[in-house]
């Protein structure tokens, strides 16, 4: 398995290009957090099949949300196939 280089602006990069065959899984409950929910995505990246976690955050102070990236790597297990 090849190595893909994930910088920030990569990532980034993923991120913004998110369509709906990434999808993998979610909403699901953050072990994190329990009023949080997480989605799971799996982008192509550089050829290689990548998993993507990501919540949203109430940024303090305001009405905002933030992303919060929880995992960006080369899956440690097979992953399902959305379409089944």
């Amino acid at each position: 398995m090849r190595k893909v280089d994930a910088t920030s602006d990569v990532l980034w990069q993923v991120i913004e290009s998110l369509e709906a065959l990434d999808y993998l899984d979610g909403p699901l409950a953050d072990h994190h957090c329990a009023d949080r929910e997480v989605w799971v995505f799996r982008p192509v990246v550089g050829g290689q099949r990548m998993y993507l976690k990501v919540a949203f955050r109430r940024v303090p102070e305001g009405p905002e949300s933030a992303l919060v990236i929880w995992s960006f790597h080369q899956p440690r297990f097979p992953m399902k196939d959305p379409s089944c």
